[in-house]
């Protein structure tokens, strides 16, 4: 799993099952709603902001 991006009602996660969800909330883990897949949300953070500037640019803030 991945954060793909900021929105206004959560966060875009794209799953290794190749569908995307909004995740309302972070809490200690997330779980796929198409596969049942698991992450922790914490690693999955830390992904999304270790992320290079260029790579990450404008997706951050996208709808606040």
């Amino acid at each position: 799993m991945k954060i793909e991006r900021r929105v206004a009602k959560g966060y875009e996660v794209h799953c290794a099952c190749n569908r995307a969800f909004v995740a309302s909330r972070l809490g200690p883990s997330i779980e796929c709603p198409y596969c049942g897949q698991t992450a922790l949300s914490a690693d999955l953070v830390a992904d999304f902001y270790a992320q290079p500037a260029e790579e990450a640019k404008g997706r951050r803030t996208a709808a606040a």
